[in-house]
């Protein structure tokens, strides 16, 4: 943890639109943000709503407009982004951000990420945990292989 014994932690989304992913992220990031306990910085896809639903209560958002694996300065920026900021938890949703992770071994970090599909798990190879949002997903995640400890079951809530 950081030296004000403050969790820091990174919430990263890929997606662009506003469906019930997107808008799970925003509400965990803005409870994230209002707990004293939490440093919070989050990785966007550039979404001038998204941030502006968010900008009030959220001090740290860093908006990417090109969001893709194949492009090398998404993947710099969000390198320079966890050397900076020195994650201890990263929670990724869905492919394209859970795909950009860094290995957690580099920053002693804890890496985790949130499915709500029945996605490649190539893409959750940075991953050390992974979260799905129904118990059909969590068993097709451990039939390809995954460690039955390491994936865990929470669903979407209002």
């Amino acid at each position: 943890m950081a030296e004000n014994n403050r969790l820091r932690v990174i919430n990263i989304l890929g997606g662009a639109r506003d469906g019930g992913a997107e808008k799970f992220f925003e509400r965990i990031s803005l409870a994230f943000a209002k707990d004293p306990n939490i440093d919070l910085e989050i990785i966007i896809r550039k979404n001038s709503n998204r941030f502006a639903r968010l900008k009030d209560t959220i001090k740290k958002i860093h908006q990417i407009k090109l969001f893709y694996f194949f492009n090398p300065l998404c993947h710099g920026e969000i390198q320079r982004i966890f050397d900076e900021f020195k994650p201890n938890i990263v929670l990724s949703w869905m492919n394209r951000a859970s795909r950009l992770l860094p290995d957690s071994q580099k920053f002693n970090s804890v890496n985790i990420g949130r499915l709500g599909g029945y996605y490649k798990i190539k893409n959750y190879v940075n991953c050390d945990y992974l979260i799905t949002n129904t118990l059909d997903l969590k068993n097709y995640i451990i039939g390809h292989g995954w460690d039955s400890d390491k994936v865990e079951f929470i669903p979407n809530f209002v």
